[in-house]
């Protein structure tokens, strides 16, 4: 098979810690180009990981000769740019999450995509945790029934990325922590529970600590902090209930700064048994117990893999290859446009407290 060539549009830590490694870890790819806002830094990029051109704007990049597919990992202000720059150079896309800073954006990028016949997917990683992939199994086969209730909780005590730049600004992020983790638990607890869509029936948005400077994660570089609206103005932590298509009750919660405990659970509950994925109760060794219909409980042999997720992101890459590379279905971004659908309608209904 002749290898894909695809260009990188960022450079920021998720390239670094993810597309990065995941794209080249790939035999089948090629990274031909990079593209980053700080032309320094890709030049970095480049001469670490080996990528012959350091492209000077996002249209270069998506113009070298020979290209497939980009990956898109800017900050969320740029995607629709990004995306608008690679269909109309005909390339396949792999978008970071969330999609878009608006909901118009995301539509436009998803319908061209699907009308122009390009890929369009969207790096949403939690899928792909064998630890996930276990519960989902475990659904599938009807081990707890008919599933009625899925939670998913996402929540830092202190994680706030990039505090004072584009990450804590609505104008260019679109959002705060939902739009950051938010895809990430909806696309999870839709998929696990078998769920196209959902409507929402319930949700809280919080900003108490970011606005203070407290709070602040090591995940991006901050500005020096200031207690003032104008470098955070949005959400710190967001609670979402939904109904999906399928009839079932999800709960998400996320948080980047909290007065709690780091907590990465995933429940579910069906009328003959439940899984309950709880690093920080059962232990990372084994984190997952199984409650039959008995109501007796025992720990699986699934270990916890929420604290790295470079399997999944490499698997992310391959199933992006496989799709543009096979001939199959090419993926449309579907999912991630019905996910960022619920992300809106939230932020719509939802006050700020």
């Amino acid at each position: 098979m002749k290898k894909l060539r695809v260009a990188v549009l960022g450079t920021g830590m998720i390239v670094r810690r993810a597309h990065l490694p995941a794209l080249l870890g790939d035999a089948r790819v090629d990274v031909a180009a990079i593209y980053g806002r700080n032309k320094e830094t890709a030049g970095e990029l480049a001469a670490e990981f080996g990528i012959s051109t350091v492209a000077g704007t996002i249209e270069e990049a998506t113009g070298v000769d020979g290209l497939n597919a980009v990956a898109v990992a800017l900050p969320n202000f740029l995607h629709r740019q990004a995306a608008e720059a690679a269909l109309k150079a005909r390339l396949h896309i792999l978008m970071e999450k969330p999609l878009a800073t608006s909901l118009d954006d995301a539509r436009a990028m998803v319908n061209g995509a699907s009308a122009a016949g390009i890929g369009f997917a969207v790096n949403l990683p939690q899928r792909h945790r064998p630890s996930m992939r276990f519960i989902r199994d475990a659904i599938e086969t009807a081990r707890i029934g008919n599933v009625q209730t899925v939670e998913v909780r996402m929540l830092r005590r202190a994680g706030i990325p990039g505090f004072g730049t584009w990450f804590t600004r609505k104008q260019t992020a679109g959002g705060g922590v939902l739009a950051d983790l938010g895809p990430h638990v909806i696309d999870l607890a839709l998929w696990l529970s078998g769920s196209a869509s959902a409507a929402v029936t319930e949700s809280r948005i919080w900003r108490s600590f970011g606005p203070l400077g407290k709070g602040l994660g090591d995940w991006s570089p901050h500005q020096p902090v200031e207690a003032s609206a104008t470098q955070f103005d949005v959400e710190d932590r967001a609670s979402v209930s939904l109904r999906s298509d399928k009839g079932v009750e999800i709960r998400c919660d996320v948080a980047w700064a909290y007065a709690g405990p780091d907590e990465n659970r995933v429940r579910v509950i069906g009328d003959k048994g439940g899984l309950d994925y709880w690093p920080e109760a059962n232990g990372d060794r084994q984190p997952l117990r199984y409650f039959d219909a008995d109501l007796n409980s025992r720990s699986m042999a699934v270990a916890g893999d929420h604290a790295d997720l470079t399997p999944a992101w490499k698997q992310c890459v391959a199933s992006f290859i496989d799709d543009i590379g096979s001939g199959r279905p090419l993926p449309r971004g579907d999912g991630a446009l019905a996910v960022h659908e619920i992300i809106d309608r939230v932020y719509q209904r939802s006050r700020v407290n």
